[in-house]
C-alpha cells in the first residue's frame, strides 16, 4: 500500500502511524463481506483519500478504524446501487457484434 500524502505533501496528524494497520484490517473486513480483492483495494484507497482530503484527526488505529469501516461500508452500498442501476439499463445486454443478425426478427421487433 502506498504511503499517504495529502495535496500539499503533508500527512494528516496521526494518520501516518495509524493507517497501515487500519488498511490491513479494512481489507480483511471487506474481503470477509464478499467484496473481491481488487474492489477491496480500490475502496481502501478511496477511504485513505477521503481521510487525507478531510484531514481526519485520529491518533490511533482504534480511533480511526470505526470511521474507516463506516466509510468503506457506505462505498460498498453505493457500488452495489450503481451496479444494479447499470444492470437495469438496456445497453448492458452485451451482444456479439460479429454474430449473424436475423433481419426478419429485427424488423418484426421494431414493428411491434
Amino acid at each position: 500500500m502506498a504511503p499517504l500524502v495529502g495535496a500539499e505533501g503533508m500527512i494528516p496528524s496521526g494518520l501516518a502511524g495509524a493507517w497501515p494497520s487500519v488498511a490491513r484490517r479494512l481489507l480483511w473486513a471487506l474481503r470477509s463481506r464478499g467484496v473481491d480483492r481488487w474492489t477491496s483495494e480500490d475502496i481502501t484507497q478511496d477511504v485513505a483519500r477521503r481521510a487525507v482530503e478531510h484531514n481526519v484527526p485520529f491518533a490511533s488505529p482504534t480511533d480511526l478504524y470505526p470511521w474507516a469501516d463506516r466509510v468503506a461500508s457506505n462505498l460498498v452500498v453505493d457500488l452495489g446501487r450503481r451496479r444494479a442501476l447499470i444492470a437495469m439499463q438496456p445497453w448492458t445486454a452485451y451482444e456479439d457484434p460479429a454474430a449473424p443478425v436475423d433481419v426478419a426478427r429485427e424488423v418484426e421487433g421494431r414493428l411491434d
